[in-house]
Order: C-alpha cells, then structure tokens, then sequence
C-alpha cells in the first residue's frame, strides 16, 4: 500500500557515518556492521580498516549499497571505503585511491552541489607527514566543499579528547593537523557543536582509557547546511561511530509497503494469515457491503495485519538494543569516572547481549544466502545472471532535459518533468469523430469471430479460471502500488481466488472496478544507445497490482485461443503459435530475389507505440472485429480511469490519470495493440496503389512482429504517395505515430534517382538495415559478416570479463547456455546460410578456452556435451543447433504442396514462396528435396539465395546421420527421383485421390497390390502401368519390396505440426550421438580391482546429478567419474621425473583408484565413514570402493531411495576432502568429514525447509542428526 505522502514536511537531510569496524572479511561480522549502520539510516559511509582486498569489493555491496569506491591495502590490515546508498542522488565524477589502504577521495555532486568526500585512516603512531600529504592532495586537486571523514589516530584537543587526567604532550601530528585545519579555514564539526563536552569514540583495553580519534573535518562554507553530530555506543568495533546529518534540500522520499515473500516460508505467518482472513470475513462479509468494498477493505486490513507482524518481532529486538545503548552510556559515563571490575564486567556483558541479538539474525540471513547459493550457484539462475552484468551505480537518473532544454538536476523536478511528459504523452490528441471512426472501419472487410468463439469470450469468470491465471505468473516480480506479490496470491490461492472472482462479477454489475484496480506505477527502463538526458530515451513499465493483472490474464488466455482467425500472419508477435523467423525468411527471399527496378523496403519505426493508442478507436475496433458486449465491457472498465505514478530516483510522483495507450506490462496490452493495428495492414494490402512485391502465390506487402513493421514495395515512387496518406490518416484516427528519423528506406534495385530519395521523411540506406535484431544488407555476401561476425566479436569481448569472475567448471558450462547459446539460436533460426566446419571450430576453441579459464582440457568436449541426464554437463553443440533450428524451418515445407492452393495470409508465406522457388529453379517440391534425394545440379544452388543455402545445409545433415536417399514420406509427384511422377499427369490424379506419398502404397507394412489401391483410393484399371513405375522404382530404392523400410526419426520430426513445442530440442537430442564410456569404466574396474557392470556403470553416471542439489558436489563427482584429477601415475606419465608413488602411503603407485580408495592411510577414514552409517541406519554395507567412487552399488540401490540418497551425499562429502587433501601428505580426517556434513545439513535442512519439505528432510537425515546430537550431549 501507498505510504504517508511527507512533502509537506520540509527536506529530508542525508546521514553521514564514519566508523573503524576493526575488519570486514568475515561474513557474520560484516552482517552485523552492515545491519548496524543501516540503523543509523547511514547515506554515505566512511569506513576504515575494512581488511577487504580489492578484488572482494563485491562484499561491501550489501542490497542497500550502490556505489562502493575504496582503497585496500591486505586482507589483514587497513583498507578504506566509501559506501553509498541507493537512494542517495550522489552522481559520481572521479575517484583517488592510495596503494597503502590509507585514503579515498571521491568528487561528484548531490542535488547539483559539488562535494568532495575523502575518507583517511592515519597511522596508528606520531605521523605529521600523513596528514601534510593529506592536504597536499586537497591543495593539488583544488576543491572545496569538502568532508574529511575516518580514524585520524591522533586527538586535537589534548584534555577535552582524552578520558585520562595525566597531562599529555601535545604530538606533532595534533600541532600539524590543527594547523592544517585551521589555514585551510575547516572545522572540527563535533567539536565546533559541542564545545565544552566530552564524548569519545575509541576505547583502549589495555590503557583503560577512552579517546575522541575518529572526526568529521569540513568546508567551513558547508556548516550553515550541517544540522548534527552524534558519536554512538562502541559496539561491535572498538570505536564508535560517528554520524552527520547535512541538509540538501532533498525531497523526503516516499516509502511504500511491499510484501516479503519470505515470510511465507513461516509456518507461523502463515497461519496468522489464514485465520487473519477468515477472521476478517466472518466479520465483514455479512452482505451490508458490496463485493468490491469488500476486496478493497480486505487489502487494506490485510497489508496492515501483515505490517503489524513483521514489526512486533522487530520491535521487540530494537526496543531491547535501544536499552542497551541506553545502559552503555550511562555506566561508560560512570566508568570513566570510577573504573571498577564491575563496571567494566557489566559493560561486557551488555555487549556480548547485543551482538548476540544482532548476530542472531544476521546469522539467520547468512544461513539463507549461504543455502540459496548452495543450492543455485552456478545454475542458470539469477544469481550467475546477477555477475555477468556490468557493474552499475544504480538506476538514478541525475540530470534530465526541461521541456526548453535546460538541464534538470533537483530529483524531485527530474520527477516533475517525467510527469509532464507522460501526462501529455497519455493524453488524447484525436479530434476523429465517431462517424470518421466508422466511415474507415466500414469500408475495410475486417474478419469477425465466429458465434462460438463470441460465446466463448463472452462466458462468466470462473474460480478456475482465476486459480490458473493466478499460477500462471512468474515468481520474484515486481509488486503494484498495493504491494501485495504474486508469491501471497499463490500463497493464499484457495481463500483469495473465490472473493477476487466475486468483486470481478460485482464490479461488472456497477460498471467499474474498485479504485486501487487502476493504480499502476510506471518504471523507467533505459533504451540502449539512447541519450539519457532525454525524456523519451526512457521505456515506460507498468507495475501494475495483481488483481489487476489476474483479470487482464483470464482475457488474454481466453483471447489468445482465437486470435489467429483475426489476425493476419504476416503478424507475429504475441500470437500463439507464430514465430519471428517466419518474418525474417520471408524478407529475406524477397530481397534476394528478383525485383523490380524502383522497389525498396522500409523499416518503420513505432513512436512509443503502445502508449498512443486512441480508446475511443480501439473500443470501436474490438466491435468491428465482432467482440461482445461482456468482453468489451471488461476492457472498457480496465481502461475507465487508469492512472500511474512515475518511479525515478527512489521517488514517486502523485498519481496522474491516463486518457490512451495501452500500458506496458499488461498481459492484454499485446494483444489489444495487434488488434488496433489490424485495420492498417487490412487498408495496405488492399489497396491498389499500394503494391507489394510479388514471389510466386505471394505478393509480399507487410510483415510485423508487434509494432516492428517492415515493408516491400514493388515501386516506391508510386506506392509512397498512397501509403504515407494512409499511415497519416489511419494515425489521425487511432493516434498511431511513426518516428520517421528512426524509420528506414532502402532500395532493391538502382531504379529510383537521388533526388526522389532525398525527398523522403525517412532516414535512407544503401547497405543495410536492422529488423528483430537482424542486420539486413542489401547484398547478400555481407550477411556473415554483420551478423555472425559481429557475434562472435561481441562473445569474445564478453568472455574476456567473464574470465576474471571466480567460476565452476559447471558455472561456465552454465554461461554458454544462458547467454552465447540464445545469440546463435536467434541467428540459425532467421539466417538460412550454409556455415563451414571450420566455422564451429572456430566457436568451440573459443568456447572451450573460456571452459577450462585457458589450462588444457582433460576430458574430451563430447562428454561435457551429453544431457545432464546422461552424466553430462550439457555443453551446447552449436553445430547441432545450427541444424536443429533449419530443420524446425523444413518442418514448414512439408506443411505445404508442390503447387499451392493456399492464399496468402491463412499461413506463413515464406513455405509458399520457397514451394514456388523449388518448382522453378529445380524442378521438385519442397517434401522431394526432404524425403528424397533428388539430383539438383549444384551450380543452380546460386540462383535462389535462401534455398540454395538450405540444400547445402540439409546435404549437411544428410551426411551426419547417414539418411537413406528415399524415405516413404517421399511424394509421388513432382520428384526429380522418380521421373515419371514429373511428366504424367496420372499421378497428379493419384495425389488429389489420397495417394500422395510412397507410404500410401503400404498397406498393414506390407506393399499394396494394385487390386487393393484400387479399392483404397479408387483408382481405374487403366493406370495399371503407373502401378507396375512405381513398383519397381520403389523395389529398386529399398533393400524389401514386401516392407517400408526402417523408420528415421529424422524423417518422423519433419512430418510433425510446424506448431508443435520443443521442435529444435527434439532434433538436437536427435543430432547428439552419445560417446561410449566403457573405456573410463574398465579404468576404474583396473583401479579397484573390482567388476562393475554395464547396469551399476550406467546407474553411477546416472546418479551425478542426484548426488546433491549443489552443482559444485555435482561437478566433483562428475570429474571423479570421468576421471579428470591427475594422479601421481598420470602426473609420471607425462613428467617422468616425477615419481609415481603415492604421495601418502609412498609404498603403492599413486593410481585414482588407490588415492580415492585404496590406499592404506585412508583406510580408518573410510571404515569409520561406512561404520557411522551402519550404526545409524541399521545397516550392514561392508567398505566398498564402488559405492565410495561411484556412489552407489548392488548393496546400496536394494535400499530404500532415502538411504541411497544419505549414501551418495556422504561418498561425495568424503571424496571433496579427499581432493582437499590431494598433495597433502596426511590422509583427511574422519572427524572432519562429520563437521563438513553437519554444515552441509544445516544448509540442507533449510532448503527443505523453505521449500515446504521438512518432511523429507526428516526422512533422509533424521537419523543420522539424532545420532549426532546424542554424541554431543
């Protein structure tokens, strides 16, 4: 829910902390440092002796951070750092590191007032050189408005700054440094606000005395901006910090409540949350209030309630800290009058309270990174995404231009001036009537929905519509203004589903939906390679709440089903089984083909598209195309009164109401833009002035991906004229605007002269243009290069960076999958050009550096190539992608016949085009060329570009997997391999009967006599000879006449639905042969001195991925199988004055087989491994040296699944110290084997936990952790 507007409040002053934290390398201490100074509501920090190298940067950057700027010395002594946090408007200008860990300055500006901020941390004893270097350096860069923040080591005051009452000589350091402060006209700000107190900052146990040390030195012109300084309790360091609060004149921010999906994996809350909302309806549902009221009071009560629970628990801990600070400064103010035992033991133990309060959580916080990096690091999560980004400040625009092109830089005016710009942008500027509306909608023939499919949309929501849109959604998205997530709805789905369908059917009976239905807030999305000072450089998304999309989802899903029959397909985007590729090839042959001389192309550029579309157009456009009044009731009460909130900087602006467009964002925003844009394509393709380009059946017009629309024109210079009028007054209608400096022209041919090009209002090309992400040339030759080159360039540059992250085996494996593969599979899927081997090696040897970070490989590519289910790490083979995604593409071709019936627009027209093509370059249909081999002269290949390439591909693939030259998929007519299907007309006949392929002339396996086809497909006793042709071409292409030969599952994939799921997938795994690996397996039987059957081998490899939810125990055991450690035997092999004993024992060659199992140091490690696991599960498993490298055995997969699990987990825990211990002379340690599993368990048992699953846990482990605890008490 919206939190309390405080605008009215004044300005909201940013808290400056400075604070030695004594060292950061710790996890739980730095959690608990982290926790600390954002209970100061800390904005700008100074920490000193951090102890963090500068490679682990990272660790300082908690999820409140933005900006981390430091100098790092070692991981064990000093180290400064600047951190900023997010919501603070620093923009950054320059940094100044010192190689010795001893000073950071950083310069930038807050609300366009410079500031410089240098962070020191003096030496420890008398150095008046530091800090005449430190104003050196302020003297060099000549700045001003300056904060000099840390530990200065030294005090300026030697009686007001010290507990003792010894008379302390003044220290050269203290003469120089105040003489240094006061001739550069700065102050000392504690001081100068509090004159004659004694506070201090740093505590020495071994003086027993305290010391103001640690200071804020400013600018004396910043003092009228600066409104506090407070030194707090020494907690957790031995210094205190010190905070400043300084006023900006920023704005105070708005916060507002978001539901924490982590509270659903409490038991507890959720619990609380059931009976909260029974409670409230047994209270409230009692008919006095409609149903819409009702929802709306039930996220009212609801988000408080919540509130109330998150804040009791935290409550009662701040409460308990405040005291304690409280009590600390009372008996440290006595202490350093009365320093007594018990003081000092009350002290202690005060603060061994607190740490423990704020350790407890910060620990609990550790545990669920710690697991949720356990379980999904290295995976294709968001966790391996998250490091592969760039690192960025944040997402804070600093400075925008005015509506006069002034610069912005005050965060609440660059709010303002958004707000400008969206309320103009959603603001109505048609002055079309509705006779206008009509007249053009009227005179178009748009296709309606049939009776059924009206019936259908026009139905009543149902609980299990709602249930099924609700689980539609994606976890781990962003909220709305109500702040409720998608995580509580699926949450709560049975109690909210119900009382969510019943204010949809109350709110249609009022005619509009409850108020927060049409709240939304808009997030900025930078466009790339745009100037960010522009308002229009900017995306906007809707962050809509989820009743709000739950609705529009239950629309969408009816729409989507019938959508096809009114959209044409040359539209692609958001259309159920349609697909961009079909665009991209369709353009392509008609580009590469022949054209006429004054033809071109034009890539038309959207103006924000989906945010300048009139209402009152689209509205009137859902009735042409036959939608009923229920359904366009239920859009027209989504779009009643939307308004939207502008996110930037942390901000949001009060709600603004939109009056068109539809929001980005929103589930049925697509598909209502599909619509709107129909009548458009409906008016181009019929108009006669507009004439397109033909290619057989098809004259290739416009082609669409949601609003990318691309054009072919046969002759510009007379179908411009009509089309630009068009566009013009299709725009004045509906409010659809092209960005004509971002539109492109390109022309075909050389007919068109410079003085008709200069003429245009687009930008115009001679080389190329870019449509869905395809860099277009004119000439052919260059498409390579401008797209697969600059790839490839573009890979390696990105895995130049990736090299330096700290990365898996499997983590790598991972990032090809997630990032590279998606690249190439987008190009093989829209460019059908024939790529060399040489090419894919080139991929590879990339590839696989980047793999094995540059060391050689120890495995071959082929076994991290299979499936994670065959033992695999599920390397990509771009090869095989390559030909997987032009194989989905010649599913098409056996969609269509050698002479198509078919009209444009009830289909993609690129098979028909390429139908049109083969017939009359080659001579053949498309399914000849697929199911047959028939002899085209290669030399013919050049004159159809996208042809020509894919038969050099699918020559390609036909050598790969060895495909017979006829398959009875084969068709009977139009086939260069059986001449007489060319030149007889009898079996066109036999075509348009049914009998259209070789497989028609089987009949139950065996080949049909003449008698029973003529029963079947009624043929006449004359076509007797055709019978005897086909017979005998068919006995001589396969092995029996009396039976179809064997079956390809190549040939069964092409013959599928060209719209069915997981196409490319299913051919991959059909290219993918999986390499033998007996040979590793006889190399363990040599090694153990054991047999191991082709079943247990199979099982072992089988089981890798089960062995742990971890991928790295995953990638131990797969290297431990696949033998890929060197052994001291292997190590001999290759360097020979290497000895090959083992490196333990030193009696026995140093085999894998003997330095995982056999050898005698690790026999009491092994013994005691598989005695605890006997003792604890009852069992009576001998040591065995299968189970141990494979992870199971015969004796162990006759267990019960929990117990081969507890098995496997065990072996690979014992293996990885195994490899800890690799050169290590002495043998790992049982003792130590047990504290790895209880660590690993404790993380283990939360994943279950969180996932609901405790039960299971219980089930695997709960022996084994009972038997332990009985140990250690």
């Amino acid at each position: 829910m919206r939190g309390n507007n405080v605008a009215g409040l004044g300005t909201c002053p940013l808290t400056f902390t400075s604070w030695n934290c004594k060292g950061l390398g710790r996890a739980l201490k730095r959690g608990k440092v982290m926790s600390h100074l954002k209970h100061l509501s800390s904005d700008i920090i100074f920490l000193q002796e951090t102890h963090i190298h500068s490679n682990e940067q990272r660790r300082l950057r908690a999820n409140w951070v933005s900006q981390v700027y430091q100098s790092s010395f070692t991981s064990k002594a000093r180290g400064v750092a600047i951190l900023i946090r997010k919501t603070t408007p620093f923009i950054f200008r320059s940094v100044v590191t010192d190689p010795g860990g001893r000073f950071v300055l950083v310069s930038g500006s807050i609300n366009s007032f410079p500031l410089v901020l240098l962070n020191i941390y003096a030496p420890n004893f008398d150095c008046p050189d530091f800090f005449s270097k430190i104003f050196d350096l302020i003297s060099e860069y000549n700045v001003s408005n300056i904060i000099i923040g840390g530990d200065f080591n030294c005090y300026f005051d030697p009686v007001l700054d010290r507990s003792s009452t010894k008379i302390a000589l003044t220290t050269r350091s203290t003469a120089v440094l105040n003489n240094l402060v006061e001739s550069h006209n700065m102050v000392d700000v504690w001081r100068l606000q509090h004159p004659h107190d004694r506070q201090y900052s740093f505590f020495s146990p071994v003086h027993r005395s305290f010391t103001r040390i640690d200071y804020f030195v400013t600018d004396s012109r910043l003092l009228p901006s600066i409104i506090s300084s407070a030194y707090h309790q020494i907690l957790i360091s031995d210094h205190a910090p010190l905070t400043m609060k300084i006023d900006f004149n920023l704005q105070p921010r708005i916060f507002n409540w978001k539901f924490n999906s982590t509270l659903l994996s409490d038991k507890t809350f959720s619990t609380y949350v059931s009976t909260e909302i029974s409670d409230f309806l047994k209270h409230n549902d009692n008919g006095e209030v409609s149903d819409s009221t009702l929802w709306e009071s039930f996220k009212a009560v609801l988000c408080g309630k919540i509130i109330s629970f998150q804040t009791f628990s935290k409550r009662t801990r701040l409460n308990r800290l405040s005291e304690i600070e409280s009590e600390l400064s009372t008996l440290e103010e006595t202490l350093r009058q009365s320093d007594t035992e018990d003081i000092s033991n009350a002290i202690l133990k005060l603060k061994l309270e607190y740490n423990h309060i704020l350790g407890s959580q910060v620990e609990s916080d550790i545990v669920k990174l710690k697991q949720r990096h356990f379980e999904l690091g290295d995976k294709s999560h968001k966790l391996l995404a998250r490091q592969l980004k760039d690192v960025q400040a944040h997402r804070t625009i600093h400075k925008i231009a005015s509506s006069t092109s002034e610069f912005i830089t005050d965060p609440k005016l660059i709010n303002d001036r958004f707000v400008e710009f969206f309320s103009t942008l959603y603001s109505s500027k048609s002055n079309a009537t509705d006779s206008e509306l009509l007249s053009f909608l009227n005179s178009l023939s748009i296709p309606t929905l049939t009776e059924s499919a009206t019936q259908a949309l026009e139905a009543d929501f149902s609980v299990t519509e709602v249930k099924a849109a609700i689980l539609s959604f994606p976890s781990g998205k962003a909220c709305g203004p109500d702040g409720f997530n998608i995580e509580f709805y699926k949450a709560h789905i049975d109690m909210i589903a119900p009382l969510l369908l019943r204010m949809v059917n109350c709110s249609i009976a009022r005619g509009s939906f409850p108020d927060s239905i049409y709240d939304a807030y808009v997030c900025l999305l930078p466009k790339k390679d745009r100037d960010p000072t522009n308002v229009t450089s900017y995306r906007p998304l809707s962050l809509l709440n989820c009743d709000q999309k739950i609705i529009a989802k239950v629309l969408s899903s009816r729409l989507n089903k019938f959508l096809g029959t009114l959209i044409q397909h040359d539209q692609t985007g958001f259309i159920p089984d349609r697909f961009a590729f079909s665009n991209t090839r369709r353009l392509l042959n008609v580009l590469y083909g022949t054209n006429p001389p004054n033809s071109a192309v034009i890539s038309l550029d959207a103006q924000q598209a989906f945010d300048q579309i009139e209402w009152k157009y689209l509205f009137a456009t859902l009735e042409k195309f036959g939608f009923g009044s229920n359904f366009t009731t239920l859009v027209r009460m989504l779009y009643a009164r939307p308004r939207s909130s502008v996110l930037t900087n942390f901000d949001s602006s009060h709600p603004f109401l939109l009056h068109w467009g539809t929001r980005q964002g929103c589930c049925l925003s697509p598909l209502l833009f599909a619509l709107a844009m129909e009548p458009l394509v409906i008016a181009v393709r019929n108009s006669s002035d507009i004439v397109g380009i033909s290619c057989g059946p098809v004259k290739s017009t416009i082609t669409r991906y949601a609003d990318d629309v691309a054009l072919t024109l046969s002759d510009a210079r007379l179908s411009l004229p009509p089309l630009l009028h068009l566009i013009n007054k299709f725009g004045q209608l509906s409010g659809f605007t092209i960005n004509w400096d971002k539109s492109i022209f390109m022309p075909l041919a050389n007919g068109l002269d410079s003085s008709f090009i200069s003429s245009l209002p687009f930008k115009t090309t001679s080389s190329h243009f870019k449509y869905l992400g395809i860099n277009i040339p004119r000439n052919r030759k260059l498409l390579f290069k401008l797209n697969f080159q600059v790839l490839i360039d573009s890979i390696k540059a990105k895995i130049d960076k990736w090299t330096l992250l700290p990365l898996s085996l499997i983590g790598r494996v991972n990032i090809i999958n997630m990032v590279v593969l998606p690249k190439f599979i987008h190009l093989f899927q829209n460019i059908p050009i024939f790529l060399t081997s040489s090419f894919f090696k080139s991929i590879d040897s990339i590839i696989l550096s980047f793999i094995w970070a540059n060391k050689p490989h120890r495995i071959s590519k082929a076994h991290l190539q299979k499936s994670s289910s065959e033992s695999g790490l599920g390397l990509p083979v771009f090869r095989h992608y390559y030909w997987a995604c032009n194989a989905r593409t010649w599913v098409f071709w056996n969609s269509v016949s050698a002479v198509p019936a078919v009209q444009e627009g009830c289909g993609p027209s690129f098979p028909l085009i390429e139908a049109h093509n083969a017939k009359l370059i080659f001579g053949t249909s498309l399914d000849a060329i697929l199911f047959s081999k028939p002899s085209i002269p290669t030399k013919l290949f050049s004159n159809d570009f996208v042809l020509g390439h894919s038969l050099r591909i699918l020559k390609q693939v036909r050598v790969a997997l060895c495909l017979p030259d006829l398959s009875i998929f084969a068709p009977i007519t139009d086939n260069l391999s059986f001449s007489p299907g060319l030149m007889d007309p009898v079996f066109k006949l036999w075509s348009a009967l049914g009998l259209h392929t070789i497989k028609d002339l089987y009949i139950d396996n065996c080949f049909a006599s003449f008698a029973q086809l003529q029963s079947k497909f009624m043929l006449p006793s004359a076509h007797l000879f055709r019978y005897l042709q086909i017979r005998n071409f068919v006995k001589h292409s396969f092995a029996h006449l009396d039976k179809p030969p064997a079956h390809s599952d190549f040939y069964d994939y092409l013959i599928k639905n060209p719209t069915s799921k997981h196409l490319i997938s299913q051919f991959t795994t059909l290219f993918t042969l999986i390499p033998p690996t007996n040979h590793i397996k006889d190399a363990w039987v040599k090694d153990l001195e054991v047999d191991i059957s082709d079943a247990l081998w199979a099982n072992g490899l089988k089981k890798i991925k089960e062995c742990s939810v971890n991928a790295r125990l995953q990638l131990i055991q797969f290297k431990v199988l696949h033998r890929l450690h060197f052994s001291k035997t292997k190590l001999c092999s290759i360097f020979p004055s290497i000895s090959s004993l083992c490196g333990r024992c030193r009696a026995l060659d140093g085999t894998l087989g003997h330095l995982f199992w056999s050898c005698p140091t690790l026999r009491s490690f092994w013994a005691e491994i598989f005695n605890i696991y006997n003792r604890i599960y009852d069992l009576k498993l001998e040591p065995d040296g299968v189970l141990a490298v494979l992870g199971c055995s015969l004796a162990s997969l006759a267990l019960r699944r929990p117990l081969q699990k507890a098995l496997m987990f065990g072996m690979i825990v014992a293996k990885r110290l195994i490899l800890r211990a690799w050169k290590s002379p002495s043998p790992p340690l049982f003792r130590v084997w047990l504290r790895e599993m209880i660590a690993c368990l404790y993380i283990e048992e939360v994943r279950y936990h969180l996932a609901d699953t405790h039960f299971k846990f219980v089930e695997i482990w709960g022996p084994f952790l009972n038997h332990i605890n009985g140990i250690s008490t």
